[in-house]
């Protein structure tokens, strides 16, 4: 059990509690990578008894690129798609194959959690909350985007998200000068936002997507102004629900 501020993790199965919502609860599913491949399955959920929300997946591989049997956490910020049989992650099973494994005598360290949280690119869940622990002020105080009031990441191409919380603008990083061209609406209609420059040495901007729903899907690419070129590809990530990313509730 890992202690976070007066928070403490726990597996599910071994509380009173259950999933909210019986069709979330996704224990025994399959877990599938960006490219369908296998990763394992769903062994448990960890949960946050502070305030009732599963943080981390508890998966288990058969084995897989070499590797005996394994047991992976996986922050539920992975989660792109859940299926009446799988659930879908936004890596590759490569790169869940490197990360830190799942050690029962480790996982009340937070330095551990921190590690896996880093290795997936998500902000662990303590440092955008108001808990009463000194690690997360440690954490808080980071290299933060410049909007506050906001649990979510920027978009760059070094961490494409793949989600961000309904009611908030969606930001994007580049490292060069460029207009994004985006749509809400699978291009129907599209707008344009060109970056600006800010003092951490990088080009951003944030698209006016306060009003879209949680379910909209925003698609967007790059003109690339000083180069005077398309990107040449399009990207696309959700709209979440404001508090439902990166958890799923338990009664």
């Amino acid at each position: 059990m890992a202690t976070i501020g007066t928070a403490s993790l726990h597996q599910l199965s071994d509380s009173k509690l259950t999933v909210a919502d019986n069709a979330e609860d996704i224990r025994g599913r399959k877990v599938l990578d960006q490219a369908g491949a296998e990763v394992g399955s769903v062994d448990d959920l960890m949960i946050d008894d502070r305030e009732s929300r599963v943080r981390f997946l508890l998966v288990a591989s058969g084995g897989f690129l070499g590797l005996g049997e394994t047991t992976f956490l996986i922050p539920v910020d992975a989660i792109t798609t859940v299926t009446a049989d799988a659930v879908y992650i936004d890596h590759t099973r490569e790169h869940v194959a490197v990360g830190p494994g799942y050690n029962p005598e480790m996982v009340a360290d937070t330095d551990h959690l921190d590690s896996v949280y880093n290795h997936y690119g998500y902000r662990p869940y303590w440092a955008t909350k108001n808990v009463d622990s000194p690690d997360s002020s440690r954490v808080v105080q980071g290299d933060l985007p410049e909007k506050t009031d906001s649990r979510d990441r920027s978009w760059c191409f070094d961490d494409q998200i793949p989600s961000f919380s309904a009611g908030q603008p969606f930001r994007v990083e580049t490292l060069a000068p460029a207009v994004v061209h985006w749509s809400a609406d699978e291009w129907h209609t599209a707008h344009d936002a060109p970056t600006r420059d800010s003092s951490r040495e990088v080009h951003l901007t944030d698209l006016p997507t306060s009003d879209l729903p949680a379910g909209a899907t925003v698609r967007f690419t790059f003109f690339w102004t000083e180069a005077n070129r398309w990107e040449g590809n399009d990207f696309a990530v959700q709209v979440a629900g404001p508090d439902q990313r990166g958890s799923l509730l338990v009664v």
